[in-house]
């Protein structure tokens, strides 16, 4: 794996764990900074779930309740992961994956 795609990798699963840390301790404003920065990356994959669950009415993340707010981390995660797979492929993710966690 080349040192660009590396650090592209590295970029996606900081922001899978800045998600994760929010559904340990979830804040708005920081569910919020979570949810636009994993967008930021991964924006057609994530727009794609929305969609596909529901969510065709965009509205400020302000407005939006902390409970929704907190269901879109998981959705968020799984669009970081979508677009990994898309990216890298699915075993270069398990690999990356799997080093990462041990």
């Amino acid at each position: 794996m080349d040192e660009k795609t590396l650090k592209e990798m590295y970029d996606v699963l900081d922001k899978y764990r800045q998600l994760e840390e929010q559904k340990k301790n979830p804040s708005k404003q920081g569910m919020i900074k979570a949810l636009l920065e994993a967008k930021a990356v991964a924006h057609a994959e994530i727009s794609a779930l929305e969609t596909s669950q529901g969510d065709t009415v965009i509205i400020p993340a302000y407005q939006i309740s902390d409970e929704k707010l907190y269901w879109k981390l998981t959705q968020y995660q799984q669009g970081l992961l979508n677009h990994c797979i898309n990216k890298y492929g699915e075993e270069t993710i398990k690999e990356f994956l799997k080093q990462r966690m041990n």
